[in-house]
């Protein structure tokens, strides 16, 4: 078995910090939830703004992160503007593995890094222990 590896843009704030983001379509397909009332102490304005979970193809991995980062880069400018209201803002990349002797090893090019930080994201690693219902990252261009 192969591990599979999944991915999602994620950026959690308040509204005020949210909305030019969700303005401007910034993340295709994202949802834009509000997450405050369903913690243990309620937060009214806490709200959340994500793209769906993608899968990345193993042997594609850098090509394929940066294809989906490069799709999103209409973030860059809006959170490289004005970070206020915004607690965080991540690129999560989620291993999950299908059997107990799986282990991740795997890479980023600094070209696919760069892109990364240039969007104003964070790079979280979360692994998955369950497969969720998740589309294949079709990219565009493989360079």
């Amino acid at each position: 078995m192969q591990m599979r590896i999944l991915g999602t843009i994620n950026v959690c704030g308040n509204s005020a910090g949210l909305r030019p983001l969700v303005g401007a379509a910034a993340i295709p397909n994202g949802i834009y939830s509000a997450v405050g009332l369903k913690r243990r102490i309620p937060d009214v304005d806490r709200w959340s703004y994500k793209s769906p979970l993608y899968r990345f193809r193993f042997d594609s991995l850098d090509a394929e992160v940066r294809s989906f980062l490069l799709a999103h880069n209409a973030i860059g400018p809006i959170l490289n503007a004005d970070r206020s209201g915004i607690e965080f803002a991540y690129f999560t990349f989620c291993p999950v593995a299908e059997s107990e002797d799986e282990w991740f090893s795997g890479y980023l090019q600094s070209p696919t890094l760069m892109v990364l930080g240039n969007l104003g994201l964070g790079l979280e690693i979360a692994p998955e222990s369950l497969m969720p219902e998740a589309s294949y990252w079709i990219a565009d261009d493989l360079r």
